[in-house]
């Protein structure tokens, strides 16, 4: 267990390397500067990650913790969710942490935790549609695969669009509209 200046170093760590991740990639962002910024000296540094790719993957890895334990009870029908609900939930969760997942999502986000992101977001809509009956199994992989697309497509639009003021729950409503709405003719 981390003690309390620990997680103190580690927080101001994270925002550094997110500020500096709005601005450049991560092969542009060095261990120097990481520490200028965060006011930490470089063996502090070192003792917490081997260097700034293994910092990312560490919050790549809270981040995705963090998400698959609160949404997957909801996801698993625990909570007798449906797709607006979940969908309302995730973009809440996007929203109050925008800073950190607009660099996750973004141009110089790790291609490696978007598609971790899109499975999750798969498994999850996939516990909640269940099984759809369509013609073949390769139909159900592309209408799956249009949903997540659309949907993180979507999502990734309003979190980079700061003067979209619409609330979690109208872009959930609006995401459900579509998704409904594209894939009503391969419903049985």
């Amino acid at each position: 267990m981390e003690d309390k200046r620990t997680r103190y170093t580690k927080m101001f760590l994270r925002e550094s390397l997110v500020r500096k991740l709005g601005e450049k990639p991560i092969s542009r962002i060095t261990i120097t500067e990481l520490c200028k910024d965060a006011e930490v000296n470089r063996s502090t540094y070192y003792a917490h990650y081997a260097d700034q790719y293994d910092q990312l993957r560490q919050i790549e890895q809270e981040f995705m913790a963090d998400i698959v334990k609160e949404f997957s009870p909801v996801a698993g029908g625990k909570a007798g969710a449906d797709f607006l609900t979940i969908t309302e939930k995730i973009i809440l969760y996007i929203s109050e942490n925008a800073e950190l997942c607009r660099v996750l999502l973004g141009n110089n986000g790790s291609m490696n935790f978007q598609q971790s992101f899109s499975d999750f977001l798969r498994s999850t809509v996939t516990s909640i549609w269940g099984s759809m009956t369509v013609s073949d199994e390769r139909s159900l992989e592309y209408i799956y695969c249009f949903v997540l697309s659309g949907c993180i497509g979507v999502m990734r639009s309003w979190l980079f669009d700061k003067d979209d003021k619409r609330t979690p729950h109208e872009m959930a409503a609006l995401i459900v509209a579509l998704a409904d709405r594209g894939i009503s003719a391969f419903m049985k």
